[in-house]
């Protein structure tokens, strides 16, 4: 269906994050220090299941060098 919002991915923080990422149908895709990254699938017309999201989830981290 074009234009129907399939997935929302998140970055969670605070005190609270861990009670938030497992709101709902939120899947926790990645921990990282402070942070937690979760998604929740909107749309049932789409077969994302839990495993493969966590499988193609992956951060783009860029390095910044001071010097």
């Amino acid at each position: 269906m074009q234009g129907e919002k399939a997935l929302s991915i998140c970055a969670l923080t605070g005190e609270n994050r861990e009670r938030r990422a497992l709101r709902g149908n939120r899947v926790v895709l990645k921990r990282r220090t402070g942070t937690i990254y979760a998604a929740e699938t909107l749309s049932g017309i789409y077969s994302l299941d839990e495993e493969t999201l966590r499988q193609n989830f992956n951060l783009i981290v860029h390095s910044w060098d001071a010097n």
